[in-house]
């Protein structure tokens, strides 16, 4: 099943699940569903926030497969409650594909050996899919640092680090960030249409400090682009 299907059904049955039963808010503005669930912006709207719909590969031992066997849903800081209202309504809840095929059962996890290098603390991240860049580098070095910096500025990260890019994954079984191969065929993960246009990057991150996951870096990261794993510190 493509990695962009299943985020795709999970923002589709969280639609249907809050359209259902919304928080019980009676502030809630009438257009939440249509911005924070399904992550719909106001044209110029610079302080858009969202649920985002992050499939995880399986990772964490030389043997990992990264196949999608878990999605993860996050929410901004502050949104727990709408985030804990959203988990309980997709808990049980079946994925539907397009074409009627009878999909996945969602079974809600709260910790295990794959989700704790995706949510613990590490000094040493890595990308486990590849991070879309706002824009194009052009393939120089100097403008792939800038877009870097100013996707990390982006998605909230403030903390001095240091970083090192390319186009090769950093866990074992994880796709390139390139879209095509040497004999130009298909490879790594399908972007929607609205990204297929930017540079693609796999980066590895080290902090000055330890730092708590889950997190999602560029253009991409409300859909499970750009999602990033702790690495061995040893």
């Amino acid at each position: 099943m493509l990695f962009r299907s299943i985020a795709g059904m999970a923002r589709c049955a969280a639609i249907e699940a809050m359209e259902a039963f919304p928080p019980h808010d009676p502030e809630k503005a009438p257009g939440w569903v249509e911005s924070f669930v399904a992550g719909h912006r106001s044209e110029g709207q610079n302080d858009h926030r969202q649920f985002s719909y992050v499939p995880l590969p399986s990772i964490g031992h030389e043997h990992a497969d990264a196949m999608i066997r878990r999605v993860m849903v996050a929410a901004p800081f502050g949104c727990e409650a709408e985030l804990y209202h959203l988990a309980a309504q997709l808990d049980g809840e079946q994925l539907r594909p397009e074409g009627g095929a009878a999909g996945p059962i969602l079974d809600r996890v709260r910790s295990d050996a794959v989700t704790r290098q995706y949510l613990g603390w590490s000094k040493v991240w890595a990308s486990v899919t590849p991070i879309i860049l706002p824009g194009h580098d052009d393939h120089k070095s100097g403008k792939t640092i800038k877009l870097i910096k100013r996707a990390l500025a982006q998605s909230g990260i403030e903390q001095r680090c240091r970083f090192t890019w390319g186009a090769l994954p950093y866990f074992n079984n994880c796709l390139t960030a390139s879209k095509y191969d040497r004999n130009g065929r298909r490879t790594g993960y399908f972007r929607p249409d609205h990204l297929s246009g930017l540079t693609a990057v796999h980066i590895r991150i080290t902090f000055e400090h330890p730092v708590a996951g889950p997190l999602m870096i560029g253009a991409g990261r409300h859909c499970g682009l750009g999602v990033l794993a702790a690495m061995d510190q040893g």
